[in-house]
Order: structure tokens, then sequence, then C-alpha cells
């Protein structure tokens, strides 16, 4: 059986900072503080498609995790195609083991 394969286009750019990126401001304090942002993919669950960034820019993602498998994707498979986007002024804290 042939795996599907999800396409992901962003639409927008994305500022983690500008109140305006959210759908309610109440969510901001979730994404900037904190552990911040949760990872795509996991190594029990990676991130198997498309994700096309369409030459947007991301900026402000920030994490802070005392974990592995961490950054915007945490773990892609060998059917992820991740293309043209951009990641500016990023904050990416965790550990190897």
């Amino acid at each position: 059986m042939e795996q599907q394969v999800l396409h992901f286009i962003l639409m927008n750019d994305l500022d983690f900072a500008n109140d305006s990126d959210y759908e309610s401001i109440e969510n901001k304090a979730a994404w900037t503080t904190g552990q911040g942002w949760v990872p795509i993919g996991t190594d029990i669950n990676d991130f198997r498609g498309v994700f096309d960034g369409n030459t947007k820019v991301i900026t402000g993602l920030m994490i802070n995790k005392d974990t592995k498998y961490i950054g915007l994707f945490g773990y892609t498979g060998e059917l992820a195609e991740l293309k043209d986007g951009c990641l500016l002024g990023v904050s990416i804290t965790g550990t190897q083991h």
C-alpha cells in the first residue's frame, strides 16, 4: 500500500512576536515563553510530507526544552521534503542525549 504524502504551504510570513499573527493574543505566551514551540515530528511519529515555505519568513521561533529532536521540525522521515522557507531570529536551546 502506497503511503499518502501530505503537502503544506506557508501562505504568510509568521512573526511570533507580532500580536496580529495570533488568532487570539492569549495564545502568544504559549509560544514565546516557557518551552515555546512544539516541534513538528518526533522519533516515534516523524514528519512525512512536503512543507513548502513558499519563500515566506518565520521570525522569532523560540524553543527551550531539555530534550532532543527540537527545531521547527523535530524529526523528519525519508519521505519529508522541506523547501523554500526562511527562519530569522530563532532561539533554540536543547540537549543531546
